[in-house]
Parts: structure tokens; C-alpha cells; sequence
């Protein structure tokens, strides 16, 4: 049986602005985040960059090249999971009971791409009980297998995160660019432990030679300017989505067709932004559908 909306989602579900699942668990596609930098499924193993692609000598066309996913994270549970991807935040929201000790605990974690500091992705965790003690919260991290288009080598990180740098393997045109990734992402433990009314930080930071001389330096710099105050980063990537939303459309009368057209523009926008000059592909940024090119009839339907 369906459950009912959380009351603090319904008046954004009943407006359009959230896009609401009883049970994200029997989803067979989870939403993706964006920001036009880089893009993700929710729970996949892979992030795309934008501008970042790879051939493969076995398929022949230039394809996206795999980033292993940093922030790919699980709380096992066998309870329902309501989620709801927020289209006017760019928020996927998940919430979770768990019991440890015999507290049950709710837990609501939050995924988005920073629409303003375009390097940053983050996962938030808010963990709830009663009581006093503390409790431990399984973790399951899933960053898939190695890449098989960028090879990446560890590089000294800053405390508490694992550190990667690498090049793509063969240049789209002959002779092109050897394009650098680098990425800093917390080191996922498979239990962390909480005490009442606890938020975790999870921040991955990830840069490319398209814009950075030095990437590795630019995402670990990245990660600690994040890190600073992570507790302001989900404030400035609404205010960032905000400003986007301030011109556009409204649909009245239609609730399925409003519905469908903000998820729409959403994922559009998701998937670019001014200072990325990278085109749209029919799949979006966080898919590899169409190996993620580009096609003419893009400024045409799109």
C-alpha cells in the first residue's frame, strides 16, 4: 500500500517541485543530479564530466569516460525508503529507519551537484533517535569497478580522503588533447557513529585539465575550501538554482503537464551551464547514452 506524503513534502509534491517515490527501493531509474560539470545517477556507480570523453580501440566512437562514483552511498535497510527529487533545488532526498541497539533511527540523506561551486558533489546525512546514546549507522558505499577509460593513480590527499589523478586514454581526435582527472572524496567507513541530532558531511571535489593547470591541486583545494563550512554549501546551491528559476514558466490547469515540463527543463539545465562550453546530449550529462555526443537536432528539441 502507498504510504502517505511526509507532511513537510506534501504543499512541494502537490506544487510540482518535488517528484515523490513511497519507496525509492522499487524505482528501477533513480533521478540523476547535475550542475553542467559533472552528473550522476542516484546510487550509480559512475560520474561524467562534461567535456571528458574517452575511445575505446574495442567500440570504435568516442565515448564518456567513466569516473568512479565517490559519494555512491547506501544505508542497508529492509524498511521502505520515501524519496523525493526536489526539481526547484536540485535535491534528491532519501529517508531511511534503521534500528541499532534497539533505538530506532530515522535518517534522511540529501544528494546534490553544487550548482554554484560546479567541482563540488555532496551527500548529506541527518540522523535522528531518542535518547542519549549513541548509535551506529551502517554504511555501503558502491564506487563500482576501476575506469576503464581514465587511468587513475593515488595522490597524497588531505586527511581523511582518498585522492585520484589520470588521464584519459586515447584523445577523441588524433593528436588531441590527454585530458587530467582528479577527484577528492572522503574515505567511506561501513559504519559511522552518531549521537543525537547529527549531520554528516560527505564532499567530493573533482577538477580536469580542461580548466585547471594542476587538477589534483585544485580539487584537494577545493575539497578544504568546502570543508571550512560544509553546514553553508546546501544554502548556496539552492540560492544558485534559485536565480536560475527566477524567469521561466508557469503552467496552470495541467498538474500532469506542469509536472512534466519542470522535470524536463530541470534535466535540461542540469546538464549545462554558461561557463562549461560543452553541448547537450540526448541522455543528459549523467548518462553515456549516444556515447553522450551531441547531435544537431540539440539546439533544435532541446
Amino acid at each position: 500500500a502507498a504510504h502517505a506524503v511526509p507532511a513537510d513534502w506534501a504543499d512541494r509534491v502537490a506544487q510540482n517541485q518535488m517528484l515523490y517515490s513511497d519507496d525509492d527501493s522499487k524505482v528501477k531509474l533513480l533521478p540523476a543530479i547535475g550542475n553542467g560539470f559533472a552528473g550522476t545517477f542516484i546510487d550509480s556507480d559512475t560520474v561524467y564530466l562534461a567535456g571528458v570523453f574517452n575511445v575505446r580501440l574495442s567500440t570504435g566512437p568516442s565515448q564518456r569516460a567513466r569516473v568512479p562514483a565517490p559519494l555512491a552511498v547506501t544505508v542497508p535497510t529492509a524498511q521502505p525508503r520515501p524519496a523525493a527529487m526536489d526539481i526547484e533545488r536540485g535535491i534528491y532526498f532519501r529517508r531511511s529507519v534503521i534500528t541499532s541497539g534497539g533505538v530506532p533511527v530515522q535518517i534522511e540523506q540529501r544528494w546534490y551537484a553544487h550548482r554554484a561551486r560546479s567541482s563540488l558533489l555532496v551527500m548529506e546525512m541527518d540522523v535522528a533517535f531518542a535518547g542519549t546514546q549513541q548509535v551506529n549507522i551502517p554504511l555501503r558505499a558502491n564506487p563500482g569497478s576501476k575506469s576503464a577509460d581514465i587511468t587513475f593513480s593515488a595522490f597524497d590527499a588531505p586527511a581523511g580522503t582518498v585522492g585520484w589523478n589520470g588521464t584519459i586514454n586515447i584523445p577523441e581526435v588524433a593528436g588531441g588533447e590527454i585530458i587530467t582527472v582528479a577527484y577528492v572524496a572522503p574515505q567511506i567507513p561501513s559504519t559511522v557513529t552518531a549521537a543525537h541530532n547529527t549531520t554528516f558531511y560527505f564532499v567530493a571535489a573533482l577538477r580536469t585539465s580542461i580548466e585547471s593547470p594542476d587538477a589534483a591541486a585544485a580539487a584537494a583545494a577545493d575539497y578544504l575550501a568546502a570543508m571550512q563550512a560544509p553546514e553553508s554549501l546546501r544554502s548556496t546551491h539552492e540560492a544558485a538554482w534559485a536565480a536560475i528559476w527566477a524567469t521561466g514558466y508557469e503552467i496552470e490547469g495541467r498538474q500532469d503537464v506542469a509536472r512534466a515540463f519542470n522535470a524536463s527543463l530541470f534535466y535540461i539545465l542540469s546538464s549545462i551551464r554558461a561557463d562549461r562550453p560543452f553541448s547537450l546530449s540526448p541522455g543528459g550529462l549523467a548518462s553515456n547514452a549516444y556515447n553522450g555526443h551531441a547531435f544537431w537536432d540539440c539546439e533544435t528539441w532541446m
